[in-house]
């Protein structure tokens, strides 16, 4: 979790120096694809890994279950990239995963996962 939570970080960082006009040339682009490819890779591997007890797992009532903190990770995706890039203004779907409560594995991993490919296609379509 902890290795999730660093690469969550270097993304971050990343968008943030993006949004500042570091896209001036196509490498940076590149790596900034690279590096959210990669945190999605990451934490595919975690979501595959746990099994539904896991996702239900609560350590003390007032922290979140694994299948809570992973829809927040979802929803702050969706944050993130909205921030750094003028050309979203709306998120469809974005509600959704953020007011509804998601229990599955797999409806977790879906929106976890859908949340990663839509911020990798909107770097994607930036223009540099």
């Amino acid at each position: 979790m902890r290795h999730l939570l660093r690469t969550s970080m270097a993304v971050l960082v990343a968008l943030t120096a993006s949004s500042s006009g570091i896209f001036a040339q196509n490498e940076h682009k590149e790596k900034i694809v690279a590096a959210w490819e990669r945190a999605r890779a990451y934490t595919k591997e975690y979501l595959d890994a746990a099994t539904q007890e896991v996702y239900e797992f609560r350590p003390t009532p007032e922290i979140r279950s694994f299948a809570e903190q992973m829809q927040h990770l979802a929803v702050d995706n969706y944050k993130i990239v909205q921030l750094a890039s003028a050309k979203v203004t709306s998120i469809s779907g974005y509600k959704d995963v953020e007011n509804i409560p998601l229990k599955t594995k797999a409806e977790v991993t879906q929106a976890v996962l859908e949340s990663y490919d839509f911020a990798i296609a909107t770097i994607k379509s930036i223009d540099d």
